[in-house]
């Protein structure tokens, strides 16, 4: 993994993942994930459907 972010225009992502889905995964994840109505969270008086957000990597070397 590189230690520099390139962006990638929006075009180009498209068709990426429009080509990993004719193989049947995008990124590595075969199906999307959908939350369990009935299991829920509340948290400052709104309810989650997950507990994880998106993730955070060091900012050290």
């Amino acid at each position: 993994m590189s230690d520099i972010m390139t962006p990638i225009p929006f075009g180009k992502l498209m068709n990426w993942i429009l080509e990993e889905h004719k193989k049947g995964a995008v990124f590595g994840i075969k199906r999307p994930f959908k939350a369990d109505p009935s299991k829920t969270c509340e948290i400052f008086g709104r309810k989650l459907e997950t507990p994880f957000g998106p993730a955070a990597v060091p900012t050290h070397s």
